[in-house]
This record gives structure tokens, C-alpha cells and sequence, in this order.
């Protein structure tokens, strides 16, 4: 579900697109359509530096409630 999430955050589709996109890939394993729009895999590679950086807050929270705790 997740990832669902992050193509219909990132690349500002709907979440009726976004499942469209994951549903129906290109054909041949292309990585855009015919139509020049880019396939879900694309959506989500190009996402994750966003998806990285998020990882990285969210650990160095954890980290430091750990470290500050009193």
C-alpha cells in the first residue's frame, strides 16, 4: 500500500492512477508508454531520494528519543 502512496504523492496522480499505473505496466518492460507518459516502475525509482530522505528523519527521531531519553 505504501508504495501506492508514495506514486500518488510524488508524481500528483490520483489514487485510481496510480493503481492503473501499478495494474498495467508497459509492454516488453518498456519504461514508458507509447504515449511518452513513464510506467509506474519509473514513478517510483525517481521517488526515491523523497522516500530515502523520510527513512533517514524518521530514524535519527527514533535515534535520538533513544539517546535523550531521561
Amino acid at each position: 500500500m505504501f508504495p501506492l502512496l508514495v506514486v500518488w504523492a510524488a508524481a500528483g496522480l490520483g489514487p485510481i492512477a496510480a493503481l492503473d499505473l501499478a495494474l498495467n505496466p508497459p509492454a516488453d518492460g518498456a519504461t514508458h508508454f507509447p504515449d511518452g507518459s513513464p510506467s509506474y516502475e519509473t514513478l517510483i525509482t525517481d521517488a526515491h531520494p523523497q522516500i530515502a530522505a523520510f527513512g533517514g528523519r524518521f530514524l535519527l527521531m527514533l535515534f535520538l528519543d533513544f539517546v535523550l531519553d531521561e
